[in-house]
């Protein structure tokens, strides 16, 4: 795999990446395209990304608002409680058995 970043030459702002690589046997080539900078936080950042795979449009993505150093509360990245599996006589050390 091997990916070109192009830079812009006054704001060195990253415009777009290419990569090739091989996948399911195949070469791919694949560039993302970012535009639409906009000042976040004090810093430039793209509002807008285009994917393309041998030069078919995959992907737009269009990002409506950015927001930087948000505060995330720690229950986000807790773990579900586990679980008795589905499969009959398969047991899970510590899982909770299912509500019937």
């Amino acid at each position: 795999k091997s990916s070109t970043i192009y830079l812009d030459a006054k704001t060195f702002l990253q415009l777009k990446v290419a990569q090739q690589a091989i996948q399911m046997g195949q070469q791919v080539e694949t560039e993302t395209t970012l535009s639409d900078f906009r000042p976040v936080g004090g810093v430039q950042m793209p509002h807008t990304q285009e994917v393309r795979s041998n030069g078919r449009v995959v992907m737009r993505r269009t990002i409506s608002e950015i927001e930087v150093n948000a505060t995330i509360p720690d229950q986000i990245f807790a773990m579900p409680p586990m679980e008795q599996p589905v499969m009959p006589g398969v047991k899970t050390p510590g899982a909770k058995p299912r509500p019937q």
